[in-house]
């Protein structure tokens, strides 16, 4: 599946686009249902921080069923449009992300960041940026009002930020916090089956969620082949890794 035009122009100046019905809702259903009886075994609270920094139901990371949302649909077709045919590295897990509804009635501020940054509950090792080329997403049930903990954007941020780590290098000490003023954020709403389709540097956050339902998404996080090579390079021009988007 080849992205149109129009949805190339929106992710080079916005940083994001959203593909409808990308993801065959019957695998959506499947996910969904391994997730929920994953969660019907009990969360322990004591890992409640660490699932929501890294992932719920870390024994399904890796599961074919979940793993086939992005590689066996258009999102790995979609992807390549972009990035280049061949150009993508073999990804090995998905991030099951969820959001539960919280005891509020207000939003909260929300707090934008870039991944790859060390933070003691999200794996990343001190010291180190852990770059990726770029973020799919999927929503496994439908989103379709603010804050029920929709994947946040700040459209425009990874030009921002490319102007930002142009002039100074790329420090682990930053943490993931956005060191650039920003313009208004956009929460997203989109159904499920539905593909989010960003660049790396986008900031980002979750709303939080004051819905009754919980929302359920899936992340993979992709690398161009020569990632590990470019590394900050890619941090310094953003299309670096994006060959697909000379067409």
């Amino acid at each position: 599946m080849l992205v149109e035009a129009s949805l190339k122009q929106q992710l080079y100046h916005q940083g994001y686009c959203v593909i409808p019905n990308a993801i065959p809702l019957d695998q959506i259903k499947q996910a969904l249902k391994a997730v929920n009886s994953s969660l019907g075994k009990g969360l322990p609270p004591e890992k409640m921080a660490q699932f929501n920094n890294r992932s719920f139901c870390p024994e399904l990371m890796t599961a074919p069923l979940l793993m086939d949302i992005f590689s066996k649909t258009a999102a790995y077709s979609i992807a390549e449009s972009c990035i280049g045919k061949g150009k993508l590295k073999n990804i090995h897990e998905a991030q099951i992300a969820l959001r539960f509804p919280i005891d509020a009635t207000e939003p909260l501020p929300l707090e934008p960041h870039i991944d790859g940054f060390y933070s003691p509950q999200n794996g990343v090792e001190e010291g180190k940026i852990f770059s990726f080329t770029a973020l799919a997403g999927v929503y496994l049930n439908n989103v379709n009002e603010e804050w029920a903990g929709n994947f946040t954007v700040w459209p425009g941020s990874h030009l921002l930020l490319q102007q930002y780590f142009q002039t100074h290098t790329p420090d682990p000490a930053l943490g993931g916090s956005v060191p650039v003023d920003l313009p208004p954020p956009l929460q997203i709403k989109a159904n499920a089956g539905d593909l989010i389709f960003c660049h790396y540097l986008l900031a980002h956050a979750a709303a939080i969620n004051i819905s009754p339902d919980i929302r359920y998404a899936l992340f993979f996080r992709l690398g161009h082949i020569e990632h590990d090579k470019n590394n900050i390079s890619s941090m310094q021009n953003i299309w670096l890794e994006w060959e697909g988007m000379e067409s």
